[in-house]
């Protein structure tokens, strides 16, 4: 089914919410999905970010983690050749 077919049902599945409970049910399934779309907002917007800088700083350490360690590689292999 594609979006058009979907757009087609929305109505054929308010009409009867209407005239069984009038105005208010429609108007109040979209109030209820506002609300919970503001608090989502609220709720994942610090999660979101504390994520985002999870993610930078595991990155920064994975490069600080290889810079290291070729800097140690090189510099033990330096060490190795002044012995010859």
């Amino acid at each position: 089914m594609n979006k058009k077919d979907e757009r087609r049902n929305i109505p054929t599945y308010v009409k009867p919410d209407v005239f069984s409970t009038g105005y208010i049910g429609p108007a109040s399934v979209l109030i209820f999905f506002i609300i919970a779309t503001l608090i989502n907002k609220l709720l994942m917007s610090p999660v979101v970010r504390m994520v985002f800088l999870k993610e930078r700083m595991e990155g920064n350490f994975r490069l600080v983690t290889i810079i290291a360690m070729i800097f140690y590689r090189s510099y033990y292999i330096l060490q190795r050749f002044k012995e010859f």
